[in-house]
């Protein structure tokens, strides 16, 4: 059975089978003929499949809660992409930078991918968002020279002498070969192009509206929802990347006071809305901060005292309670 193996260059099983059974007769040659291939090194080499190991612990750099946006940053580069300048053509290319824990992403347009610029692409992006404490990268020589220079704790851009210091970070680099580790930020790319195609087509871009585009997209990729979004209810917003960027504006802006005798409305989840009974104000309860805490409203079974965040005021044009 093994010569018949080799002679058909351990291919065309059920050939080789047949060649057989015209000769002799073997009991369960088919199974016997199977077993050939475990006792065969070439057959062994040819069907060495790889078994990846099991997965991991989600890494530190995914659960950094109470740490601020881009303690733990993911770097990439993609293009070229071709710029209008003049009547010629230039290539230029995206630094990718996304928070590993927030998955935000910020943009930094390179000239050239060499490691002069993949600095300055570092120092402006530090420059917006602060020192992280560690990168993750792939080998790009970029990369690998950026970090001997975070490495040494200075760096030089050209000839200006210019000198920026970085402070205690820790660059990673993932295995060689390995893009899957790199999946956190390679799944952006490929996002940020299907932007940019939406955008423009043709991407006929200039140097500013490249950057007004990658902005556009960063806008839309750190306004994605991060938790459920809830159709059940009107007041419950989905958490996004930009909430913890830009910080949430609900708080920043004074509502009008509630007045006595203003017309309102009573909230009630329990009820539907045209079912809300609307009455009118008698008493407000003002905090110590200055604000309508909690009003009395007079109904006919009665007086009724609710929260501020359960009452809504209506416009009837009354005028200092008439």
């Amino acid at each position: 059975m093994e010569y018949c193996g080799l002679e058909y260059h351990h291919l065309a099983h059920e050939t080789a089978i047949n060649d057989i059974k015209s000769s002799f007769y073997i009991s369960r040659l088919r199974v016997l003929y199977k077993s050939v291939p475990s006792t065969c090194q070439r057959c062994k080499v040819n069907s060495a499949v790889s078994r990846p190991p099991q997965m991991a612990p989600i890494p530190i750099a995914r659960m950094g809660s109470i740490q601020r946006p881009f303690t733990y940053t993911g770097v990439d580069y993609f293009g070229p992409l071709l710029v209008n300048v003049g009547r010629r053509k230039e290539k230029r290319w995206v630094a990718l930078f996304t928070c590993l824990t927030l998955r935000a992403v910020h943009f930094e347009i390179a000239y050239s991918p060499d490691t002069s610029s993949c600095n300055m692409c570092l120092s402006n992006f530090m420059a917006l968002r602060g020192t992280p404490k560690e990168i993750f990268s792939d080998n790009g020589l970029n990369f690998r020279a950026t970090e001997k220079a975070v490495r040494e704790d200075l760096k030089k851009i050209d000839n200006d002498k210019i000198t920026i210091k970085f402070d205690g970070i820790k660059w990673r680099f993932n295995s060689p070969g390995a893009p899957h580790m790199g999946g956190a930020w390679e799944r952006f790319v490929r996002t940020t192009k299907g932007i940019l195609k939406n955008i423009c087509p043709n991407y006929s871009f200039n140097d500013e509206s490249l950057r007004n585009a990658l902005m556009e997209a960063q806008f839309i990729i750190n306004s994605r929802p991060l938790t459920f979004v809830s159709l059940d209810t009107d007041y419950d917003a989905a958490l996004t990347p930009n909430h913890l960027l830009l910080g949430r504006n609900k708080w920043f802006e004074k509502v009008p006071p509630i007045t006595i005798g203003s017309i309102v409305v009573i909230v009630d989840e329990l009820l539907p809305r045209n079912l809300w009974l609307k009455r009118r104000v008698t008493d407000t309860m003002m905090d110590k901060d200055g604000h309508d805490r909690r009003v009395t409203i007079k109904t006919q079974h009665g007086v009724l005292e609710r929260p501020a965040t359960k009452i809504a005021v209506l416009d009837v044009g009354l005028e200092d309670g008439n």
